[in-house]
């Protein structure tokens, strides 16, 4: 292929990828939404979960340099959550992530164990933040925010991350500051 045909099928292969996240992030919902979603709940590593979801993102995180800073999470800490939909909802507060960080921005992940049947989880990264307004309407189907209108998405990852925090017995929730970057955090039972 010439220089302008393997140019023009990089974009559409990005288009294809980016169409076939559309469709699954409109899947998702409407089958959250009419109670058919397969939650598998199982003892899993957390430590494997958390490892496979940067290891995914790292060219992105590289692509556009942000530093996903080294972690520790403990071997031995598992939790009671479907694998899949875990990963899923890390896939999506990673990108965000990264997606909306500052320019040579950090991500950071933190790991509190609670002592009350629940390990909280942290993704902070270093961006703009997000003003209490739009806050309030972050985890509604279709809500994009308005600094970040040039980035691809459809505004339903967020609902669906929460959707299927609630359908693991666990949480979703958020620190962020104007200015001081944003801190996700999901709470996840322990096995």
């Amino acid at each position: 292929l010439s220089t302008d045909q393997k140019e023009n099928l990089d974009e559409i292969q990005h288009a294809g990828r980016h169409l076939l996240e559309l469709i699954n992030d409109i899947s998702n919902i409407s089958k959250i939404e009419a109670g058919i979603v397969d939650i598998n709940i199982k003892t899993e590593f957390l430590s494997n979960i958390v490892d496979t979801s940067i290891n995914r993102l790292m060219p992105l995180a590289k692509k556009s340099n942000i530093e996903i800073l080294p972690y520790t999470i403990q071997d031995s800490l598992q939790v009671q959550s479907d694998p899949l939909r875990l990963h899923q909802v890390l896939i999506n507060l990673l990108s965000n992530a990264i997606k909306y960080n500052s320019e040579n921005g950090t991500v950071e992940i933190l790991c509190q164990n609670l002592k009350n049947g629940f390990i909280r989880l942290g993704i902070k990264d270093t961006g703009t933040g997000i003003d209490e307004t739009e806050q309030l309407t972050l985890f509604k189907p279709f809500n994009r925010l308005s600094h970040g209108k040039e980035i691809e998405g459809t505004g339903l990852g967020l609902v669906i991350s929460s959707r299927f925090m609630e359908l693991m017995n666990g949480t979703i929730e958020l620190d962020s500051k104007k200015g001081q970057g944003s801190t996700f955090w999901i709470t996840i039972p322990t096995a």
